[in-house]
């Protein structure tokens, strides 16, 4: 139906379809899951899933070929990281090396999405949000095996924390395998996380312990970093362990403050449990919620590859199929995704098979593989201390460049010391030239990143109200930069 927005969210137990119409709910339906055929989000057997999918959207008549699809948050990784005002073309790059380092993973094992939620003066904040990369294809996979476009691509937390209607608030979206924590804060989600529940919480009382817990260390973090979440902010619940009044007191008294029931955001009738959909609505907000909030953008990011976001036909048209064939096709589709489910096993088979045989004539060659590696590591040695005595050169040079700049310094305050104190390897200092509260740094680094690090580290200090890299020029020596900063009067 024109104007229809259908919403698939995938958990580990169930897959939730939710279909919304302007301001209400027009149909909605949970299919319960096979065991492991869903795994921290992880979709184990695409094949075998695509096929429930397919028959369950057949046998609702619905039309789900654009639909928007969310994934569990078990496993993804959220940040909002500073960083100076920076050129587009550098802003990437900056951001994906300033993401390896606050997430702490290889970044080829995640999919690295990021959106700029604030500009002010010589600084932007940025939101990542790091999925894993197999949890992400594996949806892809099995939502192309089920003939489903993909448009928008979501993460629970994130559209759970999108119904939240007030700047500031403690979320959880409470379910039976897993919760949903957010604090946000101005609009912007802050904390993030998804919580498994330990494998000894068997009831639900031992669960909803879980969360409180994580709630309130969640709570102690930012109240000692930052923002205090004083008694009156909110907390917000819902999920499906959210269904009697007992739920909320018990929250209350654990964790001393007043919790209430989160509002549906669309109108619905009779029968309709709202608790468990409320990931689904969040999904559907993405294309109805403005997101600026208090001066920051709220977080709308589309997870899906850039790779895959591209206007393509469903298989039937694709195959010049017309509507009156359809029947015919569905019966040869799902006989084919059957067929791609066995040719999947046997080729894990076939994947064991070989892995077995690639052990054993390891192990039969181990002999020859231990004086190669002993060999290897004689020289790995050697080039280790070649490597030394350079870094010990580097040393020496950099303490007589750092000595030279001293004795020129002499009648200078401490905002050039502060300059020069922060400079880290890899980056050298030609000349700190100070005009009344302006500062001119001119230096040589090995790269982008060099540069970006000291800035960042200039405007942490608090020292100067202004850090900007004003120029930057690649030369045979090393990437020549010139810094511009104002101190504070």
């Amino acid at each position: 139906m024109r104007g229809t927005i259908v919403t698939l969210q995938v958990n580990d137990t169930s897959i939730r379809m939710l279909a919304t119409r302007g301001k209400r709910v027009r149909r909605w339906h949970e299919m319960p899951l096979e065991p492991e055929l869903v795994k921290d989000g992880l979709v184990t057997d695409p094949p075998k899933l695509a096929v429930k999918l397919r028959d369950m959207l057949q046998a609702l008549e619905i039309n789900a070929r654009t639909a928007i699809v969310g994934m569990s948050g078990v496993h993804c990784l959220f940040r909002v990281i500073s960083l100076p005002q920076l050129s587009a073309s550098m802003l990437d790059q900056a951001i994906r090396r300033e993401a390896e380092v606050a997430l702490q993973v290889p970044l080829e094992q995640v999919h690295l999405c990021w959106q700029v939620i604030n500009s002010v003066g010589d600084e932007i904040k940025v939101f990542l949000a790091a999925p894993p990369r197999n949890t992400v294809e594996s949806l892809i996979t099995t939502m192309q095996l089920a003939n489903i476009q993909i448009r928008e691509f979501d993460l629970a937390p994130l559209a759970v924390s999108r119904v939240v209607e007030v700047e500031t608030a403690i979320v959880a979206d409470i379910r039976s395998v897993e919760a949903d924590i957010v604090i946000m804060i101005d609009g912007v989600p802050q904390i993030v996380r998804t919580l498994p529940y330990p494998a000894d919480a068997q009831n639900v009382q031992e669960k909803l312990l879980a969360v409180s817990g994580e709630m309130d260390r969640a709570i102690s973090y930012i109240n000692a970093n930052s923002t205090q979440l004083g008694q009156e902010t909110p907390v917000l619940i819902s999920g499906d362990l959210v269904q009697e009044d007992a739920t909320q007191q018990f929250l209350s008294a654990e964790l001393n403050r007043n919790v209430m029931r989160q509002q549906f955001p669309f109108d619905y009738p009779e029968g309709f449990a709202a608790n468990r959909y409320i990931a689904n609505a969040g999904l559907a907000l993405r294309r109805m919620k403005p997101g600026r909030r208090n001066g920051s953008q709220t977080p709308l990011l589309n997870a899906l590859p850039h790779s895959y976001r591209r206007n393509f036909r469903g298989l039937f048209q694709a195959a010049g199929i017309t509507l009156g064939a359809v029947a015919a096709v569905g019966i040869l589709a799902y006989t084919a995704l059957l067929a791609r489910g066995n040719a999947a096993k046997t080729t894990s088979l076939q994947a064991q098979l070989d892995t077995a045989n690639t052990l054993l004539q390891t192990r039969v060659g181990q002999q020859q593989a231990d004086k190669k590696e002993a060999d290897d590591l004689k020289a790995k040695i050697s080039k280790a201390r070649a490597a030394a005595d350079a870094l010990a050169a580097q040393a020496t040079a950099f303490d007589s460049v750092y000595s030279d700049f001293t004795k020129q310094r002499d009648g200078a305050n401490g905002d050039v010391s502060l300059a020069v104190s922060a400079v880290k390897s890899g980056l050298q200092l030609s000349q700190v030239e100070r005009t009344g509260n302006d500062l001119t740094i001119r230096g040589l680094a090995a790269g982008e990143t060099d540069v970006v690090s000291y800035a960042s580290a200039l405007r942490s200090s608090k020292r100067f109200t202004h850090v900007a890299v004003s120029s930057l020029q690649q030369t045979d020596a090393g990437l020549r930069f010139i810094l511009t900063l104002e101190a504070v009067q």
